[in-house]
């Protein structure tokens, strides 16, 4: 029995290279069907993992036909190096299958259990390896052996478990298809390669793998372990060959479903031509008996016509007044362009006359702001009325809209010669609120239409929202004003001891020549002109360098413009620069300048700008003294460059201090976030700064190291 099985033993061992390449075939040609089997759009949460195993079979097929080429060719360090990669590469791309499919198909009870399994857990597993293979003589060996006992031991046993777990997590599904045998075979032999592949490894000095190895399997089984490796190869490639007809049962079921359907859409359809001709003919027999029904549909088709176009015209009035309440346009520019649009459809029987009133600063008070072909007289008399007065009161207090065919005593307001007339009197509503009134004259005993008030009431809805947003976006507006401003007094609030500092040396220079001057003047001495000349030009310089410190400050303090204008931002730089260099000096931080002197102009309003450089200027500073605590080392970078292509100028401020998380950063320009203590901000200032940089139609963005510094970067366009 024992010569025996030394036969089989050596005859094996003769001929591994055909072992290895039925070992490498059989998982190429699982890893190429699992590529070509159409999987898009699947509903198997498989079809988005799978890939994983082909890359593994790929990958580990070629590994064995490379140890194949081994025994043939012969062996080198650096073919050795290439199979070890190329083997450490396989079973990650196993390990990652197992991981992954383990997690989509963990229940509620093992919740706690995927958790473990997250994406970082093949990273921490790939950094043991590496670590270990360093520590030792033999990185690439040892490296591989780690990767059988981390990666192809563990990978196999979460793919055995995943498969059984994934079917029951399946199962309705997958049950009518008859493929439960290939999930439990291929769970089977997975869990024999894991082990066979990951417990039994090359011989080496340490633990497990002097007890359990290759040549201690041969020894006790007399068969290499290659050999079995590739039975579970061949297994498991039949069994996943078997799994992939779960997509072809979907493709099939898809196909068949879209057949069924078209089936039943072309059954309707016929349906519906037969009673189309039934119908038909019996219109034509009902036709035939008079032509006085067919001028009849002809009339009613031309007032379905006209129904039509009026609709069309009125939502394309809706959408005309939508499209350009969203442009730049004040609130009266809105109401007069709406009372244009309404008095100009053809379809509605208006006069060409109209206004429109809104409820201002005084409450049950309307004010006429626009109107169309109103007399003189109306337009002093009507030009603010009190609530329940008249047919545009009467509206705005009930709420409802007025509507009248001809003048009566609830027209108050009228004067002698006023032309026979009527109106629809229009509430602008908006949550309960009365906003205003569209006022709408019509011909004296015009017909009441409920087509026509329906239309009203669409544009008054939409005049309301529109006129709310309107209000909405100037409070908005008012309110980032103040808070520019507040942010500006403060930052030169916090400015102002460094600047009295800053003019205090240079004035002490002037008062001191000018004392020298005047006690060498009073011992009735002979000035030296040379040396007048020289405490003359200490003066001028003191003077000029107060003059500057002062034109910086005044700039910083003038309010924004309203209008953008072309300007250069080196200068501006060097203005804040000027003002803040006594504080950097206090905090012990060394400024420093990359400017480029020949950058275009952008068109800006220069107040803003400068609030943009003190603020960004102003954290750096913070981050600075957090990390330095006024200590020597701090560094505040402002580089100015253009870039050709983006046709932008670009100005980066970095500093050297405590830096920002990455998980802050996505939130940094939001409002009221702040990473400072309370007290210290208000988690204004980086939004504002977003602010001020969109509307100069430019770009922000942040880059940061946690105790390394930040850099921030604004882009503007060039003009």
């Amino acid at each position: 029995m024992y010569v025996i099985l030394d036969l089989i033993c050596h005859w094996f061992q003769r001929n591994l290279d055909i072992v290895y390449f039925i070992y490498g075939l059989a998982f190429v040609v699982m890893g190429v069907a699992i590529l070509v089997q159409r999987k898009k759009r699947s509903v198997f949460k498989l079809a988005n993992i799978i890939w994983l195993l082909a890359g593994f079979g790929l990958i580990h097929g070629t590994n064995e036909f490379l140890d194949m080429l081994a025994i043939i060719k012969g062996r080198s360090p650096v073919f050795d190096i290439v199979r070890s990669f190329i083997l450490i590469v396989s079973f990650l791309f196993l390990f990652e299958f197992g991981r992954q499919l383990f997690h989509i198909c963990g229940q509620k009870h093992r919740d706690k259990i995927t958790k473990l399994f997250g994406w970082w857990l093949t990273l921490i597993v790939g950094l043991v390896i590496f670590i270990f293979g360093f520590m030792s003589t033999d990185f690439w060996k040892i490296g591989s052996i780690w990767a059988r006992y981390l990666l192809c031991f563990p990978g196999g046993l979460l793919i055995s478990f995943g498969l059984v777990s994934y079917y029951k997590y399946e199962n309705k599904e997958l049950y009518s298809l008859k493929v439960k045998k290939y999930f439990f075979w291929g769970s089977l032999f997975f869990l024999a390669y894991g082990i066979l592949g990951g417990l039994v490894v090359p011989k080496a000095d340490f633990f497990p793998s002097d007890w359990i190895n290759a040549d201690s399997f041969l020894m006790a089984v007399r068969i290499p372990v290659q050999i079995f490796r590739a039975i579970c190869a061949i297994i498991i490639t039949w069994a996943i060959l078997g799994i992939l007809r779960i997509f072809n049962w979907e493709m099939e079921e898809k196909l068949q479903r879209e057949i069924t359907e078209r089936k039943l859409a072309e059954e309707a359809l016929q349906r519906s031509h037969d009673d189309l001709e039934i119908r038909i003919q019996e219109r034509t027999k009902e036709l035939t008996k008079t032509s006085e029904l067919l001028k009849v549909e002809i009339n009613q088709r031309k007032q379905i016509e006209e129904e039509i176009r009026r609709d069309y015209d009125i939502q394309k009035t809706l959408n005309s007044l939508l499209k350009f309440s969203l442009k730049a346009v004040t609130i009266d520019e809105v109401l007069k362009y709406t009372l244009e649009l309404v008095l100009s459809i053809p379809l509605l029987s208006f006069q060409s006359k109209g206004c429109i009133f809104l409820v201002e600063d005084e409450s049950q008070i309307l004010v006429m702001k626009v109107w169309k072909g109103i007399s003189e007289y109306l337009l002093k008399s009507c030009a603010r009325i009190p609530f329940g007065r008249c047919f545009c009161g009467q509206a705005a207090l009930t709420q409802r809209i007025q509507f009248v065919d001809h003048l009566d005593e609830r027209h108050e307001i009228r004067y002698e010669g006023i032309m026979p007339h009527g109106h629809y009197c229009v509430p602008i509503i908006f949550s309960g609120e009365v906003l205003g009134v569209l006022n709408i004259y019509v011909s004296e005993n015009h017909p009441h239409s409920q087509k026509e008030e329906d239309f009203l009431i669409a544009i008054t809805d939409a005049l309301a929202g529109v006129i709310e947003r309107k209000k909405a976006s100037i409070k908005l507006e008012e309110t980032q004003a103040q808070l520019i401003q507040s942010a500006k007094i403060a930052s030169l609030g916090q400015l102002a001891g460094g600047i009295a500092h800053e003019l205090n040396n240079p004035l002490t220079g002037v008062l001191n020549n000018v004392q020298l001057i005047k006690m060498e003047a009073g011992m009735k001495k002979e000035f030296n002109m040379e040396n007048f000349k020289e405490l003359l030009g200490i003066i001028e310089q003191s003077a000029l360098r107060c003059r500057k410190i002062v034109q910086a400050f005044l700039n910083l303090s003038h309010t924004a413009k309203s209008e953008f204008e072309p300007l250069a931002l080196n200068p501006l730089i060097e203005e804040v620069k000027v003002i803040i260099e006594h504080e950097m000096k206090l905090g012990n931080i060394v400024f420093q300048n990359d400017l480029r002197p020949d950058l275009v102009n952008i068109k800006a309003d220069s107040q803003l700008l400068e609030e943009v450089i003190l603020m960004l200027i102003s954290n750096a500073k913070w981050a600075i003294e957090k990390k330095f605590q006024n200590k020597n080392g701090g560094i505040i970078t402002i580089k100015t460059y253009q870039d050709p292509e983006a046709k932008s100028v670009i100005m980066s401020i970095s500093d050297n201090g405590i830096g920002i998380t990455q998980e802050n950063i996505a939130k940094l320009f939001t409002s009221f976030f702040t990473t400072k203590k309370v007290g210290e901000g208000t988690g204004l200032g980086l939004a504002l700064i977003q602010s001020i940089i969109n509307k100069h139609k430019g770009d922000i963005s942040v880059e940061s190291q946690v105790n390394v510094g930040t850099t921030f970067k604004v882009k503007f366009p060039c003009i």
